[in-house]
């Protein structure tokens, strides 16, 4: 990636392999697609990963998300995308008693 000097539009894209969980909507003048929340959840964690970013969880409200579709829709994902959704399930369900433990390491 170049360095810019005040606004930086990166183009990102995600495999034609992972295009699926998307809601059609409908405006006065047009119709869009847009991503279920699980489905949203995993490109972010997907194309962090692309640019050797950390998946930081500890803002993430899981509360909101259908573990049966994370779960479905993780598997059509790198297997390391697949093994930070189990560890964000895992934590959710098992909240660490340590204040330092509550954030996944999730590294790439």
């Amino acid at each position: 990636m170049r360095p810019c000097k005040s606004v930086c539009v990166v183009y990102r894209k995600i495999s034609p392999e992972l295009y699926r969980g998307f809601e059609e909507k409908a405006t006065r003048y047009n119709k869009y697609l847009i991503a279920e929340p699980e489905k949203a959840l995993l490109d972010w964690i997907s194309l962090n990963r692309q640019e050797g970013l950390p998946t930081p969880s500890d803002e993430l409200h899981l509360q909101f998300l259908t573990p049966a579709e994370l779960r479905d829709y993780a598997l059509r994902f790198p297997r390391t995308v697949s093994e930070a959704v189990k560890e964000f399930l895992v934590e959710a369900a098992f909240p660490s008693q340590n204040p330092d433990d509550r954030r996944p390491r999730v590294e790439r």
